[in-house]
């Protein structure tokens, strides 16, 4: 199994990163009066969007990149439109970054 060669592997940390806090911001939202039906599913797209990345990075030949790009993109259609950070931009951004 090899690794996610430079700059995929900063790109899937880059998002993964962005996740967990976008993640932690939305628990601290409903930390007194609970999280609304709305924030519950964002995480849990939030969440499904990304999952997967620890394991792509360990095993990047058997990665389908498009299939990754695909995950992020279902995430940024459903919720980017409701003014949240994108995902699959963050990602290519990060690939494009020196």
């Amino acid at each position: 199994m090899a690794t996610a060669p430079q700059p995929y592997l900063s790109a899937c940390l880059d998002v993964v990163s962005h996740a967990l806090l976008q993640g932690r911001l939305i628990g601290w939202a409903g930390e007194h009066g609970g999280l609304s039906s709305e924030d519950a599913k964002r995480l849990a797209d939030l969440l499904d969007a990304v999952h997967n990345i620890p394991t792509l990075i360990t095993d990047w030949e058997n990665c389908d990149e498009a299939r990754l790009r695909s995950y992020l993109l279902a995430y940024d259609e459903k919720w980017v439109p409701k003014g949240h950070a994108p995902l699959l931009r963050r990602y290519l951004q990060s690939l494009e970054s020196p």
